[in-house]
């Protein structure tokens, strides 16, 4: 039976955690499903109901916390590097906010893929226009870095084979912006690729994203945390070698 692990980044998401989680290990299939958490030292309850639930489910819910606030990154990076520890046929990246639905999941992880990762392509997306010039702009980014236009160069949702994932770490642990350096690295080196595409469940349509700093914020405008960190990114990847 194949050992599939979700590894999951968390900030914030008290609202919306639990049903998260309970979505996903409520997946029945022909695999063992396992969720890592790391949480990046919420200032919410987030860690708190993690905690409660990894009490309910202690052989299939598996949690940690940053010492401090490292960011989406970093802490991406962490809880991939955790899942690994569980000796998985596959794992799965997926942001705490639940973006593909517990059917898809399911889909997903009863595919029959034999390539190093698998990308999920997110439509339907209830972007403010600011995110999609966003989107557009990391595309182009990419295409700089390795001739190719990915269809959604930073999606958080990946399947990777393990080996794969291992060799991929150490050139994205410290980064801000993991997924796109992926998109890049796997791309340049030319490692096989299938698609997924999924439409993205909207669980908190009125917010800009806890990452941000300003949940409450209007999706509309962009945060100055958000501006910060977007140059802050590009300078990163015009500067990013791979390998």
């Amino acid at each position: 039976m194949k050992k599939i692990v979700v590894s999951m980044p968390v900030f914030n998401e008290s609202q919306i955690i639990e049903s998260v989680i309970l979505d996903y290990l409520n997946i029945e299939g022909k695999f063992e499903l396992l969720i890592v958490a790391v949480d990046d030292n919420s200032t919410d309850s987030t860690y708190q109901i993690l905690n409660t639930l990894r009490e309910k489910y202690p052989n299939r819910l598996f949690l940690n916390q940053n010492v401090s606030n490292l960011g989406h990154g970093p802490t991406f990076c962490n809880a991939l590097a955790l899942a690994l520890k569980h000796e998985p046929t596959f794992v799965v990246s997926c942001d705490g906010d639940g973006p593909i639905s517990r059917e898809d999941l399911k889909i997903l992880l009863e595919l029959e893929e034999k390539c190093d990762v698998l990308e999920v392509i997110r439509t339907e997306r209830a972007e403010p226009f600011f995110r999609k010039l966003t989107s557009f702009t990391t595309r182009l980014l990419v295409f700089t870095k390795c001739g190719t236009i990915p269809l959604d160069a930073n999606t958080p949702i990946r399947m990777f084979n393990p080996e794969t994932l291992e060799s991929l770490l150490p050139q994205i642990r410290d980064s801000r912006v993991p997924n796109l350096l992926i998109s890049i690295i796997i791309r340049q080196k030319g490692l096989s690729l299938s698609f997924f595409r999924i439409s993205v469940l909207e669980r908190k349509l009125h917010q800009q994203g806890t990452m941000w700093g300003q949940s409450l914020l209007p999706r509309s405008f962009p945060s100055s945390r958000f501006l910060k960190f977007s140059f802050a990114s590009l300078l990163e990847i015009l500067r990013f070698k791979v390998k």
